[in-house]
């Protein structure tokens, strides 16, 4: 199921500005050995430092490797848990700043095992919007209107 979204940005939202910047931020893959946490952090300190910055959760956030699925459980260098807390962490000063969050197939592997979705709940405790699979979303900035589609990918 897809969520719709809303939003409005005038210039005092912005920073005084008439620029809107969109973050996506999608497979991070915390957890992974491949996960590069340099540009992870650079990224984040864009986002915190740019009023006009604004960002999207596109999924995959965690590794998320379960006994039952793809990849390797015992490479992982955090278990989901732990990369669940991570990334709260992460993003926890620019949750302000955060839209809304979409499922990914990664976090949907942690689903699939257990009932559980990493990526609601990190939305949650972020506290932000979880749309699910999909988001359509309205931008509104000043008096320009942009309609988007936010989708992560296939499991």
């Amino acid at each position: 199921m897809a969520g719709y979204m809303r939003f409005h940005f005038d210039r005092k939202a912005l920073g005084g500005g008439a620029t809107l910047r969109l973050f996506p931020l999608s497979c991070i893959h915390v957890g992974a050995t491949q996960c590069d946490m340099r540009f992870v952090r650079e990224q984040l300190a864009r986002i915190a430092a740019d009023p006009a910055a604004r960002w999207a959760y596109m999924g995959d956030g965690g590794e998320c490797v379960t006994r039952l699925s793809t990849g390797d459980v015992f490479g992982q260098l955090l278990s989901p848990d732990q990369q669940q807390d991570m990334l709260v962490d992460l993003l926890t000063p620019i949750k302000a700043k955060g839209l809304f969050g979409v499922l990914g197939n990664h976090g949907a592997r942690v689903y699939k095992v257990t009932g559980l979705d990493f990526d609601h709940t990190l939305c949650a405790r972020l506290g932000i919007p979880y749309l699910g699979v999909a988001a359509f979303a309205n931008l509104v900035v000043h008096r320009s209107s942009y309609d988007a589609y936010f989708h992560h990918g296939i499991d």
